[in-house]
């Protein structure tokens, strides 16, 4: 009886190991099956050289040049070659001649690279071949698959990943017939099952469900994949076959090594209030979380048995639980590990203080947009002034805030663009976003499902498809994640967000030398220093009641909330109404406090970051 063979292929990253092959691998070897993994996105890699092929991962879902590379070699002679080049990679994507030559130069190393492949891996071990994909692995994985189907056809060739979800997966069995099993959801209870029977001739076709088989020449849908509810029965990923080809292949620095595991499954916001252009697919929704005492126990594993000190879990948003639980536990342990969580928005101070002292020392927050009308379009479920204070605790707390600023949403005005770059010009000293873009439609977003409802009109897959796969419009529909769509007054939004974009990037470019924060306290007040551009001096000297009032609007307070608060000191303060109204009303000419429905928000940081760099928390 042979074994299973899981093949990583180029574009994975380099930095982490693949999650879902990981944990697929130690449930087959608790079925007593024999597993390998193959990353052979590492050996390409160190052909193309490690920054090159970053770059590529850098332009994935927008130029899509790692799907181009490969999808020459597998439609030879069916593929507009110079129509990518004039109209993605220079119309589209503004690369200059220089630029395209080095693309261009790239493509040979795609012949020699998949005969490497073919000479190297002992394919002949091997029963069953599955290829993972996800992002821009589609056409690597099919351009190999189809030589080792040509040259092993007794192989049993298997897909699956986030490009097979759903009616994706049912097209690529149908489109490419040496594809034997394709599957289109999760695959935890279902595959080790299957490759069992496949692999003791036993029969296979009853009870099975969740992928798409070969029938003669018809593609077989055996419906939706069952959902695994008890995350806790899932064994530990097996991460060997990955640190053994970084060892052998170090085209990744040892300190960007991340390990990768997922505590939750789903999103406790999606299952009730789907963010409008969230792609995740119906299916993946409902939220599944392992208990603190399994995510404790994984994560201590995994540091222990491999040594490295970054560890990523890939869970859609955060499990609140986890604030009572695994993170206290983490923090009074302090097991010397680095951390980062996708979350959302609206945590409070005393939640990002604990992540830092954690070790969850990098977040991705669904910020997106500081507009309150946006915010509400999209369905966030955050106001701006929470992402603002967010932003605020982060830098404070010394927690990177890793995020996106989204625009082009249908239903935006001129207004939301105006107090959005007010905004941003206000919070130049806190975490710039890590790019900006437009907000696109992702497949299974709500946007997609529904787009009558928000008035969209000719959604079509991105301009790239139609050179990366030379099939009808029809099949690219179904293949295609990414799609592009118009609807009335889309053009003016490029226009209305130039000045954004233009103070975005002057924010990126000196986030690191920008400050606003409390330089100075004393019993006769405190002292801010302000570097930002379009200050109004370079420090603000301020009384101990005007101090006290500052520090109470660290969260938004209202002028009733901010008159009771000084009332309520001792001794209470001495002011008027007339006094509280124009002291505001500097601070926000000043852009110290911004103002929101009649609340006020103090932008300043009322402790340097770097006090608390000593020894309150784990270096980095």
């Amino acid at each position: 009886m042979g074994g299973v063979l899981f093949v990583v292929m180029p574009f994975g990253a380099l930095e982490a190991p693949q999650v879902g092959v990981s944990t697929m691998k130690s449930q087959l070897i608790r079925h007593g099956l024999a597993c390998d993994i193959a990353y052979l996105n590492f050996p390409f890699a160190a052909a193309l050289g490690p920054d090159n092929y970053q770059e590529i991962i850098n332009y994935a879902g927008t130029l899509f040049i790692g799907e181009w590379l490969f999808a020459q070699n597998l439609f030879p002679d069916s593929l507009d070659h110079q129509g990518y080049i004039d109209n993605i990679l220079m119309k589209g994507g503004g690369l200059d001649a220089g630029k395209v030559q080095r693309i261009l130069d790239w493509t040979h190393l795609i012949e020699p690279f998949l005969s490497f492949c073919l000479a190297e891996v002992e394919w002949e071990r091997y029963t069953i071949i599955g290829f993972t994909s996800m992002f821009e692995q589609n056409l690597a994985s099919l351009a190999l698959a189809k030589r080792l189907k040509e040259r092993y056809p007794d192989k049993i060739m298997v897909m699956g990943g986030a490009n097979c979800a759903g009616p994706m997966g049912r097209q690529l069995h149908q489109a490419f017939p040496f594809l034997d099993f394709v599957f289109t959801g999760e695959a935890d209870l279902v595959f080790p099952e299957l490759a069992r029977r496949l692999l003791a001739g036993e029969s296979w076709q009853n009870g099975l469900r969740g992928f798409v088989y070969r029938r003669g020449q018809e593609s077989v849908d055996t419906g939706p994949a069952p959902l695994l509810r008890d995350l806790d029965t899932l064994p530990y990923p097996n991460y060997d076959d990955y640190v053994h080809h970084l060892q052998f292949t170090p085209v990744t620095p040892r300190h960007k090594v991340q390990m990768v595991l997922e505590t939750s499954r789903g999103c406790w916001w999606g299952e009730k209030n789907h963010c409008r252009f969230c792609g995740l697919h119906d299916h993946e929704l409902p939220y599944r979380a392992k208990t603190p005492q399994r995510a404790l126990a994984e994560i201590l594993h995994l540091a222990g048995r491999y040594g490295f000190p970054n560890i990523m879990p890939v869970d859609n948003i955060l499990n609140l639980a986890y604030f009572k639980t695994l993170l206290p536990e983490l923090r009074r342990r302090r097991p010397g590990i680095c951390l980062f969580y996708e979350t959302k928005a609206n945590l409070k101070k005393e939640q990002v203080q604990l992540l830092r002292e954690a070790g969850v020392t990098r977040i991705q927050p669904g910020i997106e947009s500081f507009s309150a009308n946006v915010l509400k379009l999209m369905h966030k479920g955050v106001t701006p002034w929470q992402n603002i204070q967010l932003l605020k605790w982060c830098r404070q707390y010394q927690v990177d805030a890793a995020w996106n600023l989204l625009y082009g949403f249908p239903g935006e005005n001129s207004q939301d663009y105006r107090d959005t770059l007010e905004i941003v010009q206000a919070i130049s000293h806190l975490h710039p976003p890590m790019a900006y873009g437009w907000i696109g439609m992702h497949r299974f977003s709500p946007i997609f499902h529904d787009p009558e409802k928000f008035k969209l009109r000719h959604i079509r897959p991105l301009a790239a498809y139609e050179y990366l796969y030379p099939f009808a419009a029809a099949v690219r529909q179904n293949l295609a994640y990414f799609f592009d769509f118009d609807f009335d007054g889309k053009e003016k939004t490029e226009y209305w967000f130039q000045p954004v974009k233009a103070a975005v990037e002057l924010w990126q470019a000196q986030s690191e030398q920008i400050r606003l924060e409390v330089c100075h306290r004393d019993s006769q007040g405190m002292t801010v220093l302000d570097t930002r551009p379009r200050r109004v001096g370079d420090y603000h000297r301020f009384n101990p009641w005007e101090a006290a009032i500052l520090t109470y609007c660290d969260e938004p307070k209202t002028v009733a909330q901010i008159q009771t608060f000084l009332a309520s000191q001792r001794p209470p303060a001495a002011y008027s109404e007339a006094w509280l109204s124009s002291f505001l009303a500097e601070q926000r000419a000043k852009r110290l406090l911004l103002q929101f429905d009649e609340k006020y928000l103090n932008l300043i940081l009322l402790e340097p970051p770097a006090a608390q760099a000593g020894g309150a928390f784990w270096t980095r």
